[in-house]
């Protein structure tokens, strides 16, 4: 419920009543993606992989990732030396609790595969993994989950 200024393009907070200049807005991806989700029944039967890019249907979920993996991943994820101690749960265990809560990935708009899942201090916005290796390389950042608490 924002207030537009059309002759100076203004943009003015009908809460703290901050005004800001249309250009300075980014998209806020947490908003766009939660109005673009799917019903919590259509995400349980047509879940896919988070992980690769086969579109593969997911058969488990990382808890320590937050990622949906297909049968593929979860072989490699069990393999690698940094994440093959961590917990990978059944799709069917899963599926009601991560659907119920109504919590489910943000994905970069830049790499589609990719969760934001890291907060760069620098830019102040959220970044993907890929983004921070990439873009944000010599830049100060944080896990969400950190900030979350």
């Amino acid at each position: 419920m924002l207030l537009f200024c059309v002759v100076v393009g203004v943009i003015r907070c009908p809460v703290c009543r901050q005004e800001c200049r249309q250009i300075d807005l980014v998209d806020n991806y947490f908003v766009k993606d939660t109005s673009e989700a799917p019903s919590s029944s259509d995400e349980k039967s047509e879940q896919v992989c988070t992980s690769c890019e086969d579109n593969a249907s997911a058969v488990g979920f990382c808890v320590e990732c937050g990622e949906w993996l297909c049968k593929t991943c979860i072989e490699a994820h069990q393999r690698v030396k940094f994440t093959k101690d961590h917990l990978i749960r059944k799709k069917e265990d899963v599926s009601e609790s991560v659907g119920a809560s109504g919590q489910r990935p943000v994905f970069c708009p830049v790499h589609k595969q990719e969760q934001l899942k890291l907060f760069c201090e620098t830019c102040d916005r959220l970044t993907c993994r890929d983004c921070q290796l990439l873009e944000h390389k010599e830049h100060s950042h944080l896990k969400i989950s950190i900030l979350l608490g």
